[in-house]
């Protein structure tokens, strides 16, 4: 808004955020009915034709974004492309941030209460609900019901976009110029450490008990991780663009990591396709053990994002398309106009 006098240009930003969204999709959508004609018969052939019809019937669900809402009114474990839910998270809040951001930009004191108040209702939310519900993570049905319920609905997820947005504002008052005493950062940088590990290496226990303490204690990992990992990430955004990232900005401003990066997001559509692929082709049982799960997330990482890049290659030419026909007449007055210059 700085670079247009604080105008915000809907047509634009809708247009170009949901084509963004959209057209990976439909080429998920294509690559999902493509699959379902190649996979060959063997023991999974059952489970194979079920998930086919589920795709037939419900691959609208993708396309218009409303994945998290069906498979909630649904109740029904088996769908197809479930992790599309994010995908319809973020188009919802593509369409519900501009007025916070327009309000902050214009009156940042009305802005910052209102967006204050929307994040402690968020964070109270889910408790609240996660306890009048009872919901508890023994079993597979309970976790389901805590996947459908809380974790893939769009108001579990507000506070997160609150806090990246609240970084991101810190970032554009301060331009990068924010100065730290160096305790700050070293208790700073410790407790990102301490609770990224913490929280991601406890998933380890789910499931394995089942008693009163291990469900509190996991009800406090479940409505606390997602806040504080998002603090973790604005934190670490933060401090690498003021100056205090050290080894971990040069390892995030790797020029080899640029295209991955570019990539994450046609890669999150596809791994998944790939992964069930892989399942349900196999003739087979075989056992399990962490060398073979190291190998196995090696290989589908490479043919994920090998698989993205042509699925992105994809999506920029049929953009391109998509441009060039809205824009048809003013590319051929660009042209005309050449061609009259060169004639001159």
């Amino acid at each position: 808004m700085d670079r247009d006098g604080g105008q915000f240009s809907a047509t634009s930003y809708y247009v170009i955020r949901v084509l963004r969204l959209l057209i990976p999709c439909v080429m998920l959508v294509i690559i999902m009915a493509i699959f379902s004609l190649i996979i060959p018969d063997g023991p999974f052939k059952n489970e194979t034709d079920l998930m086919q019809n589920v795709c037939r019937q419900d691959w609208w669900t993708v396309l218009l974004m409303i994945k998290p809402f069906w498979i909630w009114l649904h109740e029904d474990p088996l769908d197809c492309n479930g992790h599309t839910w994010f995908v319809s998270n973020e188009m919802l809040f593509v369409v519900l941030s501009p007025p916070f951001l327009y309000l902050v930009y214009k009156k940042p004191k009305i802005g910052m209460i209102t967006t204050a108040v929307a994040f402690v209702a968020t964070i109270m939310f889910i408790p609240f609900h996660v306890h009048a519900k009872d919901i508890r993570w023994i079993g597979i049905q309970d976790i389901f019901k805590y996947v459908t319920e809380v974790y893939f609905m769009p108001w579990t997820h507000l506070h997160l976009v609150i806090i990246g947005s609240a970084f991101g504002y810190i970032y554009y008052r301060h331009k990068g110029s924010l100065r730290f005493n160096w305790y700050v950062v070293t208790v700073a940088w410790a407790a990102v450490v301490g609770v990224a590990f913490l929280f991601f290496f406890k998933l380890f226990t789910y499931g394995l008990k089942d008693n009163e303490r291990f469900h509190k204690a996991v009800f406090l990992h479940e409505t606390s991780l997602t806040p504080l990992w998002a603090l973790c990430v604005g934190w670490i955004v933060l401090a690498c663009e003021s100056g205090y990232g050290g080894v971990v900005n040069s390892v995030l401003r790797w020029k080899v990591l640029v295209p991955i990066s570019r990539l994450s997001y046609e890669a999150y559509l596809i791994h998944i396709t790939l992964i069930m692929q892989l399942s349900m082709m196999r003739k087979n049982n075989f056992e399990i053990d962490y060398y073979l799960i190291l190998y196995m997330s090696a290989a589908v990482f490479v043919i994920s994002m090998l698989a993205a890049w042509i699925l992105h290659i994809l999506c920029v030419a049929l953009g391109t398309i998509i441009f060039m026909l809205k824009n048809i007449n003013q590319i051929a007055q660009v042209k005309d106009v050449k061609q009259t210059e060169i004639l001159s």
